[in-house]
């Protein structure tokens, strides 16, 4: 199967399967055996597991739980060019003495990670920690990583060995996410870059096992209780960096945020002991992989933490998960492949392009490039049986707009051009062609807008449209996730083109977000990225970045700073000085040179993509003012800049005590926004003007 999303050939990266060793030594003193038939069985069943206590059986396996060559080529039939393959976590064996748990956590490693080396463009492994002791796990994250392994699948509890009670039977701990010897653990992982991925086990707690209940109800509760300890134990708060998937779609985590909301509000006592902000903001610096089993859920999965947060996840081999299989009662075909939810979905094709491959590399940590060859190598047909060759074909020009946003003048505010794309061009414009036309506009943003059609309509254009897709480029080819003033200026720009909508709907890398028309100016929703202060991290490398960049502006305002806050989500810092006009002036008169000298103090952007420096001026007529810097995405200025005020806003709510608050911008070019603060939600109203109306020449192939 070749994937094609919009036209496209998509890579496609399947961030959670299984692979067993195809063997192991007798002499590891493990509960399980593996014991390989002379002939595959009547339903293919090559091998069994099975308890050495009494020989039980524990389960039935296919040559896909442990021969790679079988996985790969059911890859290559369900399109998967990339599968991140860890352990069954039945192999964890928290509960044995350290002597032996670590030496079998360094076999299953090992095994691992030459089964990976084999194939290094299409196995990423997930290794294993041997949980029960904290300085041999501290050891193994950094050894794993040596052999290649890019981050580690752990249970979503630890039944920890803590030596024999009286009558010589193990004494076993159950230990939560947030335990205190499990956080050197989670450190550790933060400061190497290893990714982590929570996987519910041991459900044995979950007495009802009628009807597969410990599977189908025990597997999604267990998951929400891990991350409800790592949210509310504050295991997030102490590592923002700490890169965590919850499987199977979170469990139940995602759909219970209103209650735990709700209970952190009116019992805070009980509820915000550990966790020091909202708990949804907490939560969006996790990750989730796909499987739900239904679109609505996968839906509500990426508006509420965005498509850059959820990725394709198949539980593959295993028949609960997301891979080819047949009900056995009725013969219906439940899942043809793997992705097959995301890939028939309404999402958006950008958004489905970040499920089936974006996230999960953002979350390991991992460029795209290694993993190209095979997408480059695989023909694809030049005209697909149901695409007629003008789906196929780009215009000669496009209709672009360059509007100054958050403000009612031209030639102020932060300036954005946005191309109108047609619907039927969408796919056909590349997104090296995109970057091209933004390096050739050379603004801070560029944004590419596509109507799409709804439920009630028939066909999309601009004028009638009220959904949209939008992207956003920077001049350096940088693909945005969020961008403030330029879903502003499209706004503006589809209503000088002849919108008529009160309401228009834009989705994004970043969930749809929305822009309402108001007698105040535009009205925008953007997620509420509130920020902790650089006192409650922990993290050497967080807090060295820190410090470096907080040197940076002292010396160029000749000023200390009252306040530091991250927020990890969008990796901004933000820089407040004292109150009133001193520091205010000192803002207006930041060097030119400072977005260089930002840049060297913290080269590669690991930790911080942009600097906010903050005075709050109450007695003017703004709450507060800021400038903000990105170098990092090739953007030393930015003049106006609705992203970095969905983390300012929550912070002066929180530092003032009102959730209406009035801002300036005080950048050169200037602008003004007022903003409205929910737990979930920065409302920002601004005014744009439209300086610009022309066409693009589009190059063709």
């Amino acid at each position: 199967m070749v994937v094609l999303i919009g036209g496209q050939r998509t890579l496609k990266v399947d961030a959670h399967t299984h692979l067993l060793p195809q063997s192991w030594p007798e002499t590891f003193d493990i509960p399980l055996r593996l014991i390989r038939y002379e002939k595959p069985t009547e339903k293919g069943f090559v091998a069994r597991m099975e308890y050495k206590a009494d020989g039980r059986l524990f389960r039935e396996l296919k040559d896909n739980c442990f021969d790679p060559d079988a996985m790969l080529r059911e890859c290559d039939e369900a399109g998967v060019d990339v599968q991140v393959v860890c352990t069954v976590p039945v192999m964890f064996n928290y509960h044995m003495p350290a002597e032996t748990g670590t030496p079998w956590s360094q076999f299953l490693n090992d095994d691992l990670a030459q089964t990976c080396k084999r194939r290094p463009d299409r196995l990423v492994g997930l290794g294993t920690l041997p949980l029960q002791d904290t300085a041999a796990a501290v050891a193994e994250v950094g050894r794993g990583l040596r052999l290649g392994l890019v981050g580690y699948q752990i249970g979503s509890h630890v039944n920890a060995f803590r030596g024999f009670l009286p009558d010589g039977t193990p004494k076993i701990e159950q230990l939560q996410l947030n335990h205190p010897d499990l956080r050197p653990v989670w450190r550790e992982c933060a400061r190497l870059g290893a990714c982590l991925m929570i996987h519910p086990w041991d459900m044995e707690w979950w007495a009802p096992a009628d009807y597969w209940q410990p599977w189908l109800v025990g597997m999604p509760a267990e998951t929400t209780l891990a991350g409800t300890a790592l949210i509310l134990g504050g295991v997030l708060s102490e590592c923002p960096t700490l890169r965590v998937m919850m499987s199977h779609g979170g469990g139940a985590l995602p759909f219970l945020m209103g209650r735990i909301e709700w209970g952190y509000r009116c019992r805070p006592d009980l509820v915000a002991k550990h966790c020091k902000e909202m708990p949804r903001s907490v939560a969006k610096l996790l990750y989730f992989d796909s499987i739900t089993h239904d679109e609505r859920m996968l839906q509500h999965l990426v508006d509420l933490f965005g498509p850059d947060k959820v990725m394709l996840g198949s539980d593959y081999p295993f028949p609960l998960g997301e891979v080819r299989s047949v009900a056995p009662v009725t013969g219906e075909v439940l899942t043809a492949y793997p992705g097959e939810l995301i890939q028939s979905s309404k999402l958006s094709a950008a958004q489905k392009r970040m499920l089936l491959a974006g996230a999960a590399l953002q979350w390991m940590g991992l460029e795209a490039e290694p993993f190209l060859g095979r997408v480059r190598d695989l023909s694809i047909p030049a005209q697909r049986a149901d695409e007629d060759e003008s789906n196929r074909q780009l215009p000669a020009h496009m209709t672009v707009y360059v509007v100054d946003a958050f403000t009612e003048k031209p030639y102020a505010g932060n300036p954005a051009a946005v191309v109108f794309v047609p619907p039927e061009a969408d796919a056909a414009l590349s997104n090296s062609l995109r970057k091209l036309i933004a390096a050739q506009m050379n603004l801070s943003e560029t944004a590419y807008v596509t109507p799409f059609v709804t439920d009630s309509q028939t066909s999309a254009d601009l004028l009638s449209a009220r959904r949209f897709g939008l992207r956003w480029f920077t001049p350096d080819g940088t693909e945005v996730n969020l961008c403030g003033h330029a879903t502003l200026a499209t706004a503006q720009a589809l209503i000088a083109a002849g919108n008529k909508s009160e309401v228009l709907t834009f989705e994004t890398l970043s969930g749809p977000l929305t822009v309402t028309r108001t007698g105040a100016g535009l009205r925008m929703t953007l997620p509420n990225n509130a920020p902790v202060n650089v006192a409650s991290l922990s993290e050497a490398s967080i807090l060295a970045a820190i410090g470096a960049l907080q040197t940076v502006v002292q010396s160029a305002t000749g000023m200390q700073t009252m306040d530091i806050e991250y927020s990890a989500s969008t990796k901004k810092l933000l820089l407040r000085l004292e109150d009133g006009q001193p520091s205010l002036a000192a803002i207006l008169a930041l060097p030119a040179d400072l977005p260089n000298k930002l840049r060297a103090a913290h080269s590669d952007g690991s930790v911080v993509k942009g600097v906010m420096v903050t005075v709050r001026t109450p007695e003017g007529p703004y709450d507060f003012q800021s400038r903000y810097f990105a170098p990092w995405v090739g953007i030393p200025e930015d003049p106006v800049t609705g992203s970095a005020h969905t983390v300012l806003a929550p912070y002066y709510q929180r530092i003032i005590g009102k959730s209406e608050l009035s801002a300036r911008q005080c950048s050169p070019r200037g602008g003004d926004l007022l903003l409205s603060v929910t737990p979930t939600a920065v409302y920002i109203t601004g005014r744009a003007a439209v300086v610009l109306k022309g066409e693009i020449a589009v190059p063709q192939a």
